[in-house]
Formats: C-alpha cells, sequence, structure tokens
C-alpha cells in the first residue's frame, strides 16, 4: 500500500490511458493484497481468510476507521468467544463506517467500495464458519481440539 502510494503520490498516474489515483492504487492494492493472502500460489491457491491484511490495509487508508473495526471485532470476540463472528462483524461494521463518512464526503466514495469488496472477501472465506455457528459447532476462543487451518 505504501509502494503504490509513493507510485502514484499525489498526482494523477496515467496507464495505458486511464487515469489512476492515489485512492485507487490503495484500494486495489489492498484488494490484491488480500487476493494474494486468500489464494496463494504458492501453497496451492488456499490461505488465509484476509483479516489481517484488511486490516493492515485499512491503517494505511484511514487508521481511524481501522480501529473502530478492531475494536468491534475484539468486543464480540471477548463476549462470544467466537474470532470467526467478530472478524466478520469487524469487517462489515467497518464497511458500515466507510459508506456513512463516505456519504459524509470525509472519504473518497472509492473507499466505500474497498469496504464492500473486502467484507465481501472476508465473508466468503468465512463461509464454513458461518455454517459451523449456524450448527453450533464452531469451536470457541480457547476450546480444546481446535484444529490449525480449518
Amino acid at each position: 500500500m505504501w509502494l503504490s502510494m509513493l507510485i502514484v503520490g499525489d498526482d494523477v498516474l496515467i496507464v495505458a490511458g486511464h487515469d489512476i489515483h492515489v485512492q485507487s492504487a490503495q484500494c486495489l492494492a489492498a484488494i490484491m493484497v488480500m487476493v494474494g493472502h486468500n489464494w496463494s500460489a504458492y501453497i496451492g491457491f488456499k490461505g488465509g481468510k484476509g483479516v489481517g491484511c484488511f486490516i493492515g490495509g485499512l491503517l494505511v487508508i484511514n487508521w481511524m476507521v481501522a480501529l473502530v473495526g478492531l475494536a468491534a471485532g475484539v468486543t464480540v470476540i471477548l463476549i462470544t468467544r467466537y474470532v470467526s463472528l467478530g472478524s466478520m462483524l469487524a469487517s462489515l461494521c467497518v464497511l458500515l463506517a466507510m459508506v456513512v463518512l463516505a456519504l459524509l464526503a470525509v472519504v473518497a466514495p472509492l473507499y466505500a467500495l474497498y469496504g464492500l469488496v473486502a467484507a465481501g472477501l472476508i465473508i466468503y472465506q468465512h463461509r464454513a464458519n458461518i455454517t459451523r455457528l449456524q450448527a453450533g459447532t464452531e469451536l470457541k476462543l480457547g476450546d480444546k481440539g481446535a484444529k490449525v487451518g480449518r
């Protein structure tokens, strides 16, 4: 993300006849980091759920919204002990915050789109966790028998 900001800078960069603004570069870099993390070519197009990458990118885009997301996620995790639920709800809180800030013209509308795409990717990657939450079989934080890479 920082590299994309250094390349584009504050000016408009023209690539193949298209204007690339710093907000576009930030959002594209952040989404591509999530995609690369979630479906890494180095480990057979498998990977994580993208939550850490999302928060990391968000810290660069808008650190205050990132803190809101972290606070929401940690609160849900502490109350329910479900890390997956906290992760998904944190991404939805960030999406809501970005939409509100975009409507108030505090942030670029593209950041709301970033929040939507990122939250969608996170929820998609948690689809097995959603099934287990619905069935009541999702392990809670601290439960024994937790498997790595479920």
